[in-house]
């Protein structure tokens, strides 16, 4: 059973999204300790991204934990279904002038690559369904 749906249906996502982040950006502040350079990426629900007050709590965790804004990249699942595309094309235009990275998750699942086209700095991670494995004889 998948339980993002459901957090997203009950309202919860927000809540759970924003520990979500603390937490891997607390972690992360860690592991940069032992390695400078590493780069972390959360998930993020589109869900999340349309609520009223989505960009002031990622600019205001990424303050907060001291994290450079280019070693976070927020994913977004491709699967998603886009209400606004207009809105998400901004979301990624707010987030890349702040140095923070998106990415579309699970890329060539769902309808998103119009709303990005023009983001040519835009990460895509590729479902793996669309690889298949070579066979030998």
């Amino acid at each position: 059973m998948e339980f993002i749906p459901i957090l997203e249906e009950d309202g919860t996502i927000r809540q759970v999204g924003e520990w979500l982040l603390n937490e891997a950006l607390a972690q992360a502040a860690l592991w940069r300790m032992e390695n400078p350079d590493f780069v972390i990426s959360v998930n993020v629900s589109y869900i999340q991204i349309l609520q009223e007050g989505f960009r002031e709590m990622v600019t205001r965790i990424v303050e907060e934990s001291g994290t450079p804004e280019k070693q976070l990249i927020l994913e977004l699942t491709e699967s998603c279904k886009v209400s606004d595309p207009n809105g998400l094309r901004d979301d990624f235009e707010y987030f890349k002038n702040m140095g923070i990275n998106m990415a579309l998750d699970d890329f060539g699942t769902g309808v998103l690559f119009h709303c990005i086209a023009s983001q040519a700095e835009t990460t895509v991670d590729q479902d793996r369904s669309y690889f298949c494995p070579f066979h030998s004889g």
